[in-house]
């Protein structure tokens, strides 16, 4: 009895958050700030670092007023359960990983989309789109040789012969062979269905080769400026305001994030660990929202909170422990 009534009187001390030794410099101001703007009230072991503090209203709460600390600490990791989930459904995303990594690809592949529409539009506007101008394709050619010679070499190491491989001998043959240069109108609608088929996902093709048909559509894209470019020496302005953008859309499209992105369509629940980690910066968050939209945002956000509460509890009981 002794022991407990003297851990009352430290503990009221320590509470009150007195210049009162040897409490007063392990009291957690931020902690108890924090708290009062939450409306938690703390137990006094979550509000100092004094490791006698903890002693004290350990024995204290096995004493016959113990209760009262426990109810402080059941009513704390009640509150703060609400908090944490309100918090969450504030934010209006998914919390299921592999939802939540798949809004964000979904988010990509439309900034993907929009960044190539907007593009056309640029060119469109310098009287680019459309022009009957012819294009030498030999830089695209010998990016699809490379890629069909892969491919062979994995055909006859498997055995098969996938249907993937005669999509890229076709695409080379029809690039390079034909009758005629292709003009700038052909190509940029070949280069609407390249893209289309990035963003898709459900293509046969797309899947397993989204790093192949992104180099393709970069040869293409960069074969069709070249020969605007020496065709129509006037509109190299235009031409040059229109690549500014591109380079910027690509930067963005082949940054960490964006590869992080593209190389996990298939492995979703991955996502989100591998955007939001430890050496992520404050300044790469709105970099990383940039190019998965808004939906995207707020699944990787609610997520991410979500997993920072959980990290929060504990791990025998599954409730919060204020300490």
């Amino acid at each position: 009895n002794a022991i407990v009534g003297g851990a009352g009187k430290a503990l009221s001390a320590a509470t009150a958050g007195r210049s009162i030794a040897p409490f007063a410099k392990s009291y957690k101001p931020g902690t108890a700030a924090v708290a009062k703007d939450l409306g938690v009230k703390l137990p006094a072991s979550a509000l100092s670092k004094s490791s006698a503090v903890q002693i004290i209203e350990s024995l204290a709460s096995r004493g016959p007023f113990g209760s009262k600390t426990a109810n402080l600490v059941e009513e704390a990791g009640n509150k703060l359960n609400l908090i944490a989930r309100d918090s969450v459904r504030a934010i209006g995303g998914t919390t299921n990983p592999s939802a939540a990594g798949t809004a964000a690809a979904k988010g990509f592949a439309a900034f993907r989309s929009t960044f190539f529409k907007e593009k056309n539009k640029l060119y469109a506007a310098a009287s680019l789109h459309g022009a009957a101008i012819p294009v030498d394709t030999s830089k695209t050619g010998r990016v699809l040789d490379i890629i069909v010679t892969k491919k062979q070499a994995a055909a006859r190491v498997l055995g098969t012969n996938p249907s993937e491989l005669e999509f890229f001998q076709n695409m080379s043959e029809n690039l390079r062979y034909g009758e005629k240069l292709h003009t700038v109108e052909d190509l940029r609608d070949a280069l609407q269905v390249i893209n289309s088929k990035i963003k898709n996902f459900n293509d046969p093709i797309s899947t397993g080769n989204q790093a192949s048909l992104k180099q393709i559509a970069a040869a293409l894209d960069n074969d069709i400026d070249t020969a605007v470019a020496a065709a129509r020496p006037d509109l190299a302005g235009a031409l040059s305001a229109a690549n500014t953008y591109y380079k910027a859309g690509v930067a963005k499209l082949g940054s960490t994030f964006g590869k992080t992105i593209a190389s996990h369509v298939d492995t979703p629940d991955r996502i989100v660990d591998l955007l939001i980690r430890p050496s992520t910066s404050v300044d790469d968050i709105p970099k990383i929202y940039e190019v998965i939209g808004e939906e995207g945002r707020k699944a990787i956000q609610a997520t991410f909170v979500e997993k920072l509460f959980e990290g929060a509890r504990s791990k025998t009981t599954g409730t919060f422990t204020p300490s």
